[in-house]
């Protein structure tokens, strides 16, 4: 379901928009300049963290027993993180023994997607056309219609929003020690939840819910697709909520009809963490529970702790946190250089403008407009980079860069040496070829 939309755009009105772009530009860099900065010294403090950690480390021998020798001391520890807490979740008729419960829902939605193409005009001027496409997909959160384009036509609307926030057990332990929160909701693992049927009383509840939502709904021709105006008034809130409320193993439907999904329709999914579930963890042995440690090299606000589902070893923990701290350093640099070719590119804008007066000069401006800011994009996140290299890190720093000088240095010697290899060769040719020609003239 497609809706296009034409406006013509003066070039008056391009040229504002490209002193405006010029502005943006320079604010985006330094937005992303400030980000790749400070990623570097993050990295760094991070990884000078981890390296604290395991340098002074040690294994807690026995989860089992409180230990005093080692209080204050930053330990590696693995066992089965256990509760006997059973939690409670009315809306679904849940009662389980458990670390967590987890939900997920999904709104069945309509979703906008807008793309602009431009054709340009001899004279400066441009015809932008707008497509807006409209299709129905389950989404995670609802949509607001209102901001459509033709919001009069696609409206959304939703049967009942369901609040999706993990539920924790508040005592937790590994062996004789509490685990504190910030450890104990770290923890990922997680299998489907059986839900059992529903008794009157929940199917009741929905059912009054639903019958207010739905009798809303019904007053507006564009909504009438769960039911008619007065269609529910007859049926018992019990009722109601057998006809739109469908348990099925781990999930919950809201809506009449799975197979034929309508705009409003929910659905739910369950899990839940085990109440015995084997950890690894790593932190500071505080009395009967643990705490952040924090170090020499653990500082500005830098503290360390680390658990991970299953069993794992000291190192391969170590190793993992090192893993996730590169993987975070160069997402945050890719992004920043994003962020780079984006502001680069803005400001290039008035120059296309100005150049749009023949589409073709405009066109040829843009593209080569493109390749520069990504040349510039590297060239500026190179040196920011490396400016954060010599701030956190001067020593490696100084390192890297005469490291880099010599490889300079003893390409440009082997490239001169080269060159009067070359020119030697060329010498020695010419005098034979003197040789030669002196030779053939005295036999002659």
């Amino acid at each position: 379901m497609t809706y296009e939309e034409r406006k013509t755009k003066s070039w008056g009105s391009k040229l504002s928009d490209g002193l405006k772009s010029i502005l943006i530009g320079l604010i985006l860099i330094v937005a992303a300049t400030a980000v790749l900065f400070w990623n570097e010294g993050r990295a760094v403090k991070t990884a000078d963290c981890i390296n604290e950690a395991q340098s002074v480390y040690v294994t807690l021998p026995d989860i089992n027993t409180l230990n005093t020798e080692l209080d204050g001391n930053l330990v590696y520890a693995q066992g089965n993180a256990q509760t006997e807490t059973v939690l409670e979740d009315g809306r679904f008729n849940i009662q389980k023994n458990a670390l967590s419960l987890r939900y997920s829902a999904e709104y069945y939605q309509w979703v906008e997607t807008k793309t602009e193409r431009e054709e340009k005009n001899i004279g400066g001027s441009s015809e932008v056309i707008t497509t807006y496409d409209y299709d129905a997909r389950w989404v995670r959160e609802p949509v607001d219609s209102t901001k459509f384009k033709q919001a009069d036509t696609y409206r959304n609307s939703v049967l009942m929003k369901i609040n999706t926030d993990t539920i924790y057990a508040t005592d937790v332990n590994l062996g004789a020690y509490r685990l504190p929160d910030f450890l104990y909701k770290g923890i990922k693992a997680s299998e489907p939840l059986a839900i059992e049927e529903f008794d009157e009383e929940t199917y009741a509840h929905y059912g009054q819910v639903l019958q207010s939502n739905i009798t809303a709904l019904t007053t507006d021709q564009a909504l009438q697709q769960h039911a008619t105006t007065g269609e529910l008034d007859i049926l018992t809130p019990t009722d109601v909520g057998r006809e739109f409320v469908h348990v099925n193993n781990d999930s919950i439907y809201i809506g009449r009809d799975s197979l034929n999904p309508r705009i409003g329709d929910v659905r739910i999914n369950t899990s839940y963490t085990p109440a015995s579930t084997p950890i690894a963890m790593v932190a500071l042995l505080n009395g009967n529970s643990f705490a952040k440690f924090v170090g020499k090299a653990c500082k500005d606000g830098y503290e360390y702790s680390s658990l991970y589902d299953g069993q794992k070893t000291a190192a391969e923990i170590f190793e993992s946190n090192r893993q996730e701290n590169a993987l975070l350093k160069w997402g945050l640099r890719f992004a920043g250089l994003l962020m780079l070719f984006f502001a680069f590119s803005m400001l290039f804008k008035l120059g296309e403008a100005l150049l749009d007066v023949l589409p073709f000069l405009g066109n040829a401006f843009r593209y080569a407009g493109n390749l520069l800011a990504a040349l510039l994009a590297l060239a500026w996140a190179l040196v920011v980079i490396g400016i954060g290299w010599l701030y956190y890190r001067p020593i490696h720093s100084i390192i890297l860069f005469t490291i880099a000088a010599c490889l300079v240095f003893l390409g440009y010697i082997l490239n001169k040496k080269r060159k009067e290899r070359v020119l030697a060769t060329g010498a020695v040719a010419s005098s034979n070829d003197a040789k030669t020609i002196d030779q053939q003239d005295l036999e002659n």
